[in-house]
């Protein structure tokens, strides 16, 4: 089951998503809250059940404005070099070890969250190596410090779709990866969160292209540090809550590392997919 916040007439909701039709979650369940956001970080969100959202008058999709489905995350929680391919071809962004001993963690400001058919817009950024970075986002669904590994997945509310897109030459220029990273427009999330349940696979097929050709292709169970250790290790001593997403990482095929592979140029289209979570297309501008 997907889930996604729109804008339609005015009016800011959220709904469920089946063939492309939306059904209204706040009306079916009168609810107050009129973002999926909202819904998230309720301390007690009552049940969606889907006979009951089917039961109503649905809208269709292409009438709607489809926005991120955590547009004000309260973290954007990442890790670096995850995938033991694309650890090695950026060795040159540095930490002790080629392949990390422990998660490598850093963060994107929750500021300036765009999605599907938005734009970087490089001409007004100071950096020449713009690069991009598919990775599948887990979204936290309730608080929890010191969660057991065998306990993690029960504290994953949904998947997301995202680009860690990263400027090259800032990372290396401030010799720590903050700046490179936080850029305005570079945490695009698609706008689908497919919700997720404890004994769900969490092994999906990411991939980013560049005008048409595939550049990036990685399954998620080859995650050095796979998605319940970085809850649980994440969590020790430190509260997740409701809302706060974790990026998981980049598989091999960035521009950084790769002299065969152009960074990108204003006119290119980057787009992202994973089946069975959904697609996401950011311009060059």
């Amino acid at each position: 089951m997907k889930l996604v916040n729109y804008f339609l007439s005015s009016k800011n909701s959220f709904g469920l998503l089946k063939n492309d039709n939306i059904f209204d979650i706040p009306s079916a369940l009168e609810l107050s809250i009129h973002s999926l956001e909202d819904y998230i970080m309720m301390d007690c969100k009552p049940e969606i059940k889907l006979e009951q959202l089917l039961d109503s008058e649905p809208i269709k999709s292409e009438s709607v404005i489809l926005t991120a489905p955590i547009q004000h995350p309260r973290r954007v929680i990442c890790v670096g070099k995850n995938y033991v391919d694309h650890a090695l071809e950026v060795v040159s962004i540095k930490t002790e070890h080629a392949i990390p001993k422990s998660p490598i963690y850093f963060c994107k400001t929750p500021n300036f969250i765009t999605t599907d058919k938005d734009s970087i817009e490089l001409s007004k950024l100071p950096t020449s190596k713009l690069d991009y970075e598919v990775e599948l986002g887990v979204v936290i669904g309730k608080k929890g410090i010191n969660i057991p590994l065998s306990k993690a997945q029960d504290y994953i509310l949904g998947l997301v779709l995202a680009n860690d897109f990263s400027a090259r030459d800032l990372q290396s220029d401030h010799q720590q990866w903050f700046k490179g990273k936080n850029l305005d427009g570079f945490c695009p999330i698609a706008p689908e969160l497919k919700l997720f349940s404890p004994n769900d696979s969490l092994n999906f097929n990411i991939t980013c292209s560049v005008n048409g050709e595939i550049r990036q292709s990685g399954f998620t169970k080859d995650l050095i540090f796979p998605i319940p250790y970085l809850i649980s290790n994440l969590s020790m001593g430190m509260t997740l809550l409701p809302g706060d997403i974790i990026l998981t990482g980049t598989p091999s095929g960035v521009a950084h590392g790769n002299k065969n592979l152009p960074y990108l140029k204003t006119g290119d289209k980057v787009v992202s997919y994973a089946k069975g979570i959904g697609s996401m297309t950011i311009y060059i501008k």
